[in-house]
């Protein structure tokens, strides 16, 4: 994938191909992973979750609010930040919290999904992991799935009798999980 190329080399082509030993590559490429320094000292959840909204802001990540909340949420072993024990939050880092911090911030600052960083996601009821290439679900795919169980509930008989479904180009396969959760018959 794109993000990992960046993350290993710092650079990104901007449409040349390479020419021979320097080629036309490194005239054309620039920097694209500007992260913030690591502190020198001992820094809090709250402190680091405060930097990278900051730095998300700066260099135009979208909802860098919730993106930095959900990164640290998540190294904290929570699902949101909301979650998170406000003394847990006020704590210091451990040196291994606050790289993983700026590991993971990191590849949303080269703007790899949110969901593909943190290598999970919640839909409906389940948790579901999500990897390259996996397409992560969207909030209308739930939608829909509320939408097909209102229908099989409307008719008593068609929730209790055997269905088939077949699901084409499922993606993650949130929809079929989805659909056996709630009716496993």
């Amino acid at each position: 994938m794109w993000w990992r190329r960046t993350l290993s080399t710092g650079r990104r082509c901007l449409g040349c191909r390479r020419n021979g030993e320097k080629g036309i590559w490194s005239f054309h490429t620039r920097p694209i992973c500007s992260a913030p320094a690591l502190p020198a000292g001992r820094i809090t959840a709250l402190q680091a979750l405060d930097v990278w909204k900051r730095h998300f802001e700066k260099k135009g990540v979208t909802e860098p609010e919730h993106s930095s909340q959900y990164i640290i949420a998540h190294l904290l072993g929570a699902k949101t930040i909301e979650s998170v024990e406000p003394q847990r939050l006020t704590d210091f880092l451990s040196k291994e919290k606050t790289e993983q911090v700026w590991q993971l911030c990191t590849r949303r600052l080269s703007r790899m999904p949110l969901q593909y960083i943190i290598e999970e996601w919640d839909f409906r009821d389940l948790t579901l992991k999500m990897r390259p290439p996996v397409f992560i679900p969207r909030p209308e795919t739930e939608e829909l799935v509320e939408l097909v169980l209102t229908d099989l509930q409307k008719d008593p008989g068609a929730a209790e009798a055997h269905q088939t479904c077949l699901e084409v180009g499922c993606g993650s396969g949130a929809i079929s999980l989805s659909l056996l959760k709630s009716l496993p018959q």
